[in-house]
């Protein structure tokens, strides 16, 4: 049995809810034991829910999977393949048609437990398993045929009419047995391959078709029929209705002149098998060609004897016929004949056709072969002009991973016949593989050996002709037998290697012109790493304009702008020769970093470095690209918001304390009363603004400020005595004497003092709200309201509370537009989040209130239970106790059932539970518990009991804890900012189901944390 395990059940539970899957499997790979878990939206399979892994296993097999995908599922479904597959990847993902629909499947070890397998399974796409008499009862048309194509490809005949039969010129039952398995059974074999993609092409409802083809009436004739087709989807299936009509009498093979005497192809060979003696009976044509016997018996032994069949072919023979003998209806091959008259091989096509008795047993086949070696020269000269273009072509045996070779590979790489066994592992001992591209090689082939259907990679390949390394581009396509079973793999190679190089080229220089735009880029930078050379460098201002051409004593150049010693190290760390061509050799071709500098005694700057790495075509040699952006202004936004955090400011700025100029940051619609100072002259541009604001500032002393204490002289002056320093200016928007009132505040941004941090804030409004809340609040006070206090109170907070991470939204959605860095765009977006969050909190936290106060809470009767409370506690709470390690005792035994408003229920105890939660440090211990129980007169009656063991609620606190808007401020709750509702809307709540709530807390040291007790009497429900 598997263990019961809270956490795992959780994790399930997360899969089948959040991730949509409708089946979860856990299995013990130590005693495989499994348990199944179902969505409820799913419908489950007709399957045991725990038991044997591989006993069940076998079960979906054998009632869930066609034999046809038995070979796929067994590769991903038997315990040892299974345990080898996950070796190799840490999770498997695959889609697989059940006989209940197409399935996405994942599979991978369980994180907590390694031991224990998870299975996860969404069904894509559900599909129509049988079809109705309806849907293929066949009408009074002429030679209708019914067939369908299912979700794994495969077509099967449903229905047959007597028609068709006649044009076969079998019986009814012996038409469907032949059609049964393989539809297109029968067809000329040029015929079937374009019947086939006919029908697939058409695969789409209310599709509709028609065409011309030969069809069988004996071994060896055939006759051309009209085909006319309808299609219909049903789920994953497709129903053809297919009429056939006869156009033409029986001929030989359909082929007028297939016994002319200049037929290149020479006469058809007839003869027939009988299966249960294995004797064969030979056709005229056929004795003459070999001058043998009418009859040959324990066929086709004595033909091997005589060297009538090539060696090589003679397997192909022998499968062929044993194929035959097992029941198949069909089978075409090509082999290698003895050519009497000259000694030579004839390529000749064997057709074999098989009657069955009436038990529906294969006795007899019917067979005929035409020489096809026009055919076989044509396709060796196709070859040779495939070769003339670049391509090479081969077969590729699936079982012995050997390479029927005409000579093709052993001309381009020199391969001798024992490289063309052990594919691949010969050819790349072989050398001829570069060593690059050797796990590609070998991928390719783990691919194929899976069951890949078409396989391609581009590799480099030794050149006999110059030893060189030349691009190619190697393709397999699986060649499938008529039962849909891999017979072989068709290879081909072709040379890429002047479209390679020109692509390298291409992205060579497509790279040089890209990095050269944008209006941060100060530097630019083409060193060969390999000769220690700078061949090119490129800068916008005149920063290091005399350079050294040596690359080294360039980069110790570069080093003595660097701000210190530690960031000199960082940029020879990173950029010295030897670094570059280990990175390279290593993979790592293009990296970035950051860094601070000071460009000739001026200002000191964030740059940003980025280096792309290329081996050079020609000379193999390592050239690398190194681009320098200037990101001071970015890099200081950055640092100004992370010190300002959310702040309430209407603009901020940075002023260059070095080299004298300034820049705006953030700006809320400020700008509109204080023109732009992006500037290069902070001092002159304030000493003039001064002196065009001075007949509207407010005083002399407004003046003053803005002409003299604003300067960087004056800054400085001030921050070395203190850590910030603040200045409030007055001045009159126009004649009318409307005052507008700025406080500006400033601070050093960094450690260095380079940089100084100016925050303005438009206080206008705030001063005259101020003086409107004072205004209300002796009002209130003389009338005693203590609801407009709130109010009032809530008006005070919300104005920042809510105006707090709007402005971070703000803010850090600014940055995120500008920035490029993937890894900063997710700092600044995690950062957006929990401001959202927390915005969203203290909306919904506000909309409960006004609901409460206005009377709206409306109390629904539902039927609860305390196994469905403590249920609702694991969903809700547990994960939350996850995240800082708390641990939950939720002491709940009984199961007695009562009526009460779910919702307002489970919210009374999710506060306290989230309240307990964020005061509890990591690792500690909340505990829940339902005690005092009793039922009397219908109702049952109970303490509800919620204790944590957190930082505690002083004494004066809790004299207004119940309060709106009440917040108690020290180091724990600083960290966890709320609404100050919570314990509000929980009282209200309780009083509101007629409960009541005491609460005890402490804040010394041993003994602290707080014990809330909500008692409540409640109706019992009378259901069971």
């Amino acid at each position: 049995m598997i263990e019961p395990n809270e956490k795992r059940t959780a994790y399930i539970l997360d899969l089948l809810v959040k991730e949509n899957y409708n089946y979860v499997w856990v299995a013990d790979l130590k005693t495989f034991h499994y348990e199944m878990h179902t969505n409820e939206n799913s419908s489950p399979l007709d399957l045991p829910e725990s038991g044997n892994a591989l006993e069940y296993l076998k079960l979906i097999k054998e009632t869930y999977v066609d034999s046809k995908e038995h070979r796929i599922f067994k590769k991903y479904f038997s315990a040892r393949k299974l345990q080898k597959e996950l070796k190799k990847n840490n999770e498997i993902e695959l889609e697989f048609p059940f006989s209940v629909g197409l399935s996405y499947i994942k599979i991978f070890r369980y994180p907590e437990n390694p031991s224990e397998l998870i299975v996860c399974s969404r069904i894509l796409e559900t599909g129509e398993t049988q079809l109705s008499d309806t849907e293929i009862k066949a009408n009074d048309r002429e030679a209708l045929i019914v067939i369908t194509l299912d979700a794994r490809k495969q077509f099967a005949i449903k229905n047959i009419n007597e028609n068709v039969a006649k044009i076969f010129n079998i019986s009814l039952l012996k038409a469907f047995k032949n059609l049964k398995h393989d539809v297109f059974a029968g067809y000329y074999p040029e015929d079937r391959i374009i019947a086939e993609k006919l029908f697939l092409d058409n695969a789409r409802d209310g599709s509709e078709f028609q065409g011309d083809f030969r069809v069988g009436k004996a071994p060896g004739y055939y006759q051309l029929v009209h085909l006319n087709a309808t299609v219909k989807k049903y789920g994953l299936s497709y129903i053809y209705y297919v009429t056939i009509t006869a156009l033409t009498k029986p001929q030989v093979a359909g082929l007028s002149d297939l016994n002319a005497e200049d037929n290149p192809r020479k006469k058809v060979h007839s003869f027939d098998i009988d299966l249960l003696t294995g004797t064969a009976h030979l056709g005229m044509e056929m004795r003459k060609y070999y001058n043998v016997e009418p009859v040959i018996h324990n066929f086709p032994e004595p033909f091997f004897k005589k060297g009538l069949i090539h060696p090589e072919d003679e397997n192909r023979f022998k499968n062929g016929i044993q194929e035959i003998k097992k029941g198949s209806v069909f089978e075409e091959l090509d082999v290698r004949v003895h050519n009497l008259s000259d000694g030579s091989y004839v390529w000749r096509s064997i057709s074999l056709n098989t009657i069955f008795d009436d038990k529906g047993n294969p006795v007899r086949a019917l067979g005929y072969s035409e020489d096809i070696s026009f055919y076989k020269d044509q396709e060796a000269r196709f070859h040779d002009v495939l070769e003339m273009c670049g391509f090479t072509t081969w077969d590729y045996n699936l079982e012995t991973k050997s390479v029927s070779d005409t000579g093709r590979l052993k001309r381009l790489f020199g391969f001798s016949d024992e490289h063309l066994s052990s594919i691949p592992e010969s050819v790349i001992a072989s050398g001829a593989i570069h060593r690059d591209d050797i796990e590609a090689l070998r991928n390719l082939h783990r691919k194929l050996s899976d069951g890949a259907m078409s396989v391609e990679c581009e590799f480099r390949g030794r050149n006999i002709t110059g030893g060189n390394f030349n691009w190619y581009k190697l393709r397999y396509t699986v060649v499938n037998d008529k039962n849909g079973n891999p017979q072989y793999a068709v290879g081909s190679a072709s040379d890429i290697n002047e479209q390679k190089v020109a692509e390298l080229s291409y992205e060579y220089e497509a790279k040089t012109l890209y990095e050269m735009q944008g209006d941060t880029l100060a530097e630019k930078c083409c060193i060969n790493a390999t000769t220690d050379e700078v061949k090119s460098y490129f800068t916008k201002s005149d920063f290091n304009k005399s350079y050294s051409t040596n690359y080294t004593e360039f980069l110790k150049q570069m080093m003595s702008f660097c701000v210190n010693e530690d960031t000199a190290r960082l940029v020879w760390r990173k950029l010295n020769p030897e670094n570059l061509l280990t990175s390279f050799s290593q993979g790592n071709k293009t990296f970035s970093f950051v860094h601070r500098r000071q460009i000739q005694n001026s200002n000191l700057q964030w740059v940003s470095s980025k280096v792309n790495m290329y081996q050079d075509p020609k000379t193999g040699e390592i050239i690398c690209f190194i681009y320098t952006y200037d990101i001071n202004r970015k890099k200081l936004s950055q640092e100004a918001l992370e010190l300002i955090g959310t702040a309430d400011f209407d603009l901020v700025g940075i002023i260059d304390v070095i080299g004298g100029g300034a820049f705006i940051l953030h700006d809320n619609d400020i700008m509109s009363r204080v023109p732009n100072w992006d500037c290069g002259d902070y001092d002159s541009y304030f000493e003039q603004y001064a002196d065009r604001m001075r007949e509207y500032l407010d005083s002399e002393e407004d003046y003053v400020t803005l002409h003299d204490k604003v300067k960087i002289a004056a800054l400085v002056k001030e921050l070395s005595v203190n850590s910030s320093y603040e200045i409030i200016v007055k001045h009159h928007k126009n004649p009318r004497k409307e005052t507008v009132v700025f406080r500006t505040t400033f601070r050093y941004l960094d450690s260095e003092q380079s940089s100084i941090l100016l925050c303005m804030s438009d206080i206008t409004s705030a001063l005259a709200d101020e003086r409107e809340r004072e205004k209300v609040l002796k009002e209130a006070l003389e009338q005693a309201n203590i609801a407009s206090h709130a109010k009032t109170d809530f008006l005070a907070r919300m104005s920042h509370d809510i105006r707090t991470p709007l402005n971070g939204i703000m803010g850090m959605t600014q940055l995120a537009m500008d920035e490029t860095d993937v890894d900063l765009i997710h700092e600044y977006l995690e950062k957006i989040d929990t401001s959202s969050h927390f915005l969203l909190g203290l909306l919904n936290d506000i909309l409960d209130m006004s609901r409460i106060e206005q009377g709206v809470i409306n109390l629904e009767s539902d039927v609860y239970s305390l196994s469905e409370f403590k249920s609702s506690l694991d969903s809700i709470i547990v994960p939350l106790c996850k995240n800082k390690d708390i641990r939950l005792n939720v002491n709940i035994t009984e199961n007695q059932s009562f009526i009460t408003d779910k919702q307002k229920f489970n919210q009374i105890f999710f506060n306290l539970l989230s309240n307990s939660v964020k005061f509890t440090e990591v690792g500690g211990v909340i505990d829940v518990s339902v005690e005092n129980q009793k039922v009397e007169n219908q109702c049952f009656e109970a303490d509800f009991i919620v204790r944590d063991y957190g930082c505690g609620m002083t004494e004066e606190f809790q004299k207004k804890m119940f309060e709106a808007f009440s917040q108690e401020r020290n180091s724990m709750t600083n960290m966890n900012q709320g609404s100050g509702l919570g314990l509000a809307i929980v009282k209200n709540l309780v009083e509101k189901m007629g409960g009541t709530i005491d609460v005890w807390s402490s804040t010394a040291a041993e003994n602290h944390g707080t014990k809330t007790t909500v008692h409540m009497v409640l109706p019992i429900s009378s259901e069971k």
